[in-house]
């Protein structure tokens, strides 16, 4: 084991955590960080888990992207099928939203149209430079850093033509199929 695998020798044999380990009596909660240069045992309190804090709608942008989506709905005269779309997305570092898969809903109806139509001209209405991602609709996952994620979308549209849009960026399962991973930027879970 250590000839083949270093680090994992290193970290399974480390008396800090050997010692942790055998005094479970303490129930002490303790993170493990595991890094290219080693392992080492960390304070759970000032560690945040491997789940991390998930993609969020930023609270600055959301009602305005709200607004939007309702002036842009209401001008039409669109009959609705289905008033309820949620779809995954997987996010960029700046928080852009790029693949993404229906879970709820159809790429026909309405509902998807307005809501990729209206997020592109929020898009484009934002500044060029997104970095660091406080900018955008969508605030990327933070894990030691801004991740590339994944974030569910929930678009209501209500019985008075208004829409609520609410989104969840943690402990998502990827369910975008034929995702593809860029393994300068690989998805983050």
């Amino acid at each position: 084991l250590k000839r083949k695998y270093n680090l994992l020798y290193d970290f399974v044999f480390q008396k800090e955590l050997i010692s942790k380990i055998k005094s479970p009596e303490h129930e002490e909660e303790f993170g493990i960080a595991i890094t290219p240069k080693g392992s080492r045992i960390v304070d759970a309190s000032s560690y945040s888990s491997a789940s991390g804090p998930g993609a969020f709608l930023n609270p600055q942008r959301k009602q305005d992207f709200i607004d939007l989506l309702n002036k842009n709905y209401l001008s039409k005269n669109e009959a609705v099928t289905d008033s309820v779309l949620i779809i995954q997305f997987a996010t960029t570092r700046d928080g852009t939203l790029v693949q993404h898969e229906i879970l709820h809903g159809h790429k026909e109806s309405p509902l998807y149209k307005n809501f990729f139509k209206t997020y592109a001209e929020f898009n484009s209405k934002l500044p060029k430079e997104r970095y660091p991602a406080t900018k955008g609709l969508v605030m990327p996952k933070m894990q030691n850093g801004e991740r590339v994620g994944l974030i569910d979308f929930f678009i209501r549209l209500n019985p008075d033509r208004t829409f609520t849009v609410s989104a969840q960026g943690n402990d998502r399962d990827l369910k975008i199929k034929d995702f593809k991973n860029d393994p300068d930027n690989p998805l983050f879970l």
